[in-house]
């Protein structure tokens, strides 16, 4: 065991399958789906709750997320294990502009922070949007199923279609003289009113 905790690296199939397993636990034996957005509503509703209880009360969402629940707890246990993983591993590591960010972006510690903290808000109102991060399961499925599909399909496709032309490493940012960042908030953006239209419609509906 302590061999197995000093590893730097797990195997990610190993990691996978066990997870999967601790999914069907919390499903079978408690109801719930393992998940962590929740817990960032708890915490904003429990401080406001302090501060403007009347504004809470008349919030029937945040009203009803106002109790510490087993998943705020796993929430603290994922950042201790984490912890504990990284002492135990020794492979901690300040990175604070990683290397395919700079390549990329730049060597900006600023426009890194700036980037990540836009897009936590981005993937948090999405999973509360879709009632719940245990949502981007089926995505996570759907995106192994792709790439295992081009694995397999990859040497017929690189013989019949892309041997027709040679564009080397050339992205969609390259070839339009805009910044990259007025491509990700433009696509935020429609996105954003294509659910608040569906939204609308009736198209999509959330419980909470």
């Amino acid at each position: 065991m302590g061999t197995l905790l000093n590893r730097p690296r797990w195997s990610p199939f190993v990691v996978g399958a066990r997870i999967g397993a601790l999914s069907w636990i919390t499903f079978g034996l408690m109801g719930k789906a393992l998940g962590t957005s929740t817990t960032f509503v708890t915490v904003v509703a429990s401080i406001e709750s302090f501060v403007v209880p009347e504004r809470v009360k008349a919030t029937p969402y945040l009203a009803k997320h106002t109790k510490i629940d087993w998943q705020f707890m796993l929430v603290i246990g994922i950042f201790i294990g984490a912890l504990l993983s990284v002492v135990l591993a020794r492979g901690y590591k300040v990175e604070r502009v990683p290397d395919l960010w700079e390549w990329r972006f730049g060597p900006s510690k600023a426009t890194r922070y700036l980037g990540a903290f836009l897009g936590g808000i981005l993937v948090l109102f999405g999973a509360r949007l879709a009632d719940g991060s245990r949502h981007a399961i089926w995505g996570v499925l759907g995106m192994l199923v792709g790439a295992a599909g081009y694995a397999e399909a990859e040497a017929w496709i690189r013989s019949n279609i892309l041997s027709a032309w040679t564009l080397g490493k050339v992205s969609i940012a390259q070839e339009i003289p805009l910044n990259p960042w007025f491509l990700v908030i433009g696509l935020a953006m429609i996105a954003g009113l294509v659910f608040w239209w569906l939204r609308g419609k009736d198209v999509l509906r959330t419980t909470t």
